[in-house]
């Protein structure tokens, strides 16, 4: 009687595995333990906070006008994305909008629009733009314009489908600007 009520044990046991690897497989980025090793990081001004899958690039830039913080991961190993999110903070607030501020960017990058859409992050408004670049991969940018501070968000792929992926949209969830 021992023996068979533990081999129901295992057998069940196998069964749950195997039931939770074919679900985790269908849906690999809703798998909470997937986030778990994501790190929480922030510029030195504390201009946002950020979840990362992998520990970013951070940098400084002194500029004429500005500072910019940043912090980039080249590429997520899991999905081939990068991810990139930079603060510019002006002593004083920016005559410029989000928009301009992206449009310029796909200038100077050689970029083509291919969707606008106003956007908002917590409670804040901006615009998003998806684009295509010259070296056959895709971008999307979100900007914004809050007090002295203009915020990026972009994330590069290799397909534009992918920068709709659970990963990038858990990022946004996770963003936190501090205006």
């Amino acid at each position: 009687m021992k023996r068979v009520f533990i081999i129901l044990i295992v057998a069940a046991g196998l069964v749950v595995e195997c039931t939770a690897q074919r679900a985790s497989s269908r849906h690999p980025a809703t798998n909470l333990d997937d986030y778990s090793t994501w790190h929480r990081e922030e510029p030195e001004d504390k201009a946002f906070v950020a979840l990362f899958p992998e520990a970013p690039k951070y940098s400084k830039t002194p500029q004429k006008d500005f500072i910019l913080y940043g912090l980039s991961l080249d590429r997520d190993p899991k999905e081939g994305i990068m991810y990139e999110a930079f603060c510019l903070d002006y002593e004083f607030k920016p005559r410029i909008t989000a928009k301009d501020f992206l449009e310029i960017f796909l200038t100077q990058g050689h970029g083509q629009l291919i969707a606008e859409a106003p956007v908002k992050l917590n409670e804040y408004s901006g615009v998003e733009f998806v684009a295509s670049f010259p070296n056959n991969r895709f971008s999307r940018l979100l900007g914004f314009v809050l007090g002295t501070r203009i915020y990026v968000i972009r994330f590069e792929a290799a397909h534009q489908k992918d920068l709709r992926s659970p990963r990038i949209e858990y990022f946004l969830k996770n963003f936190e600007l501090r205006p």
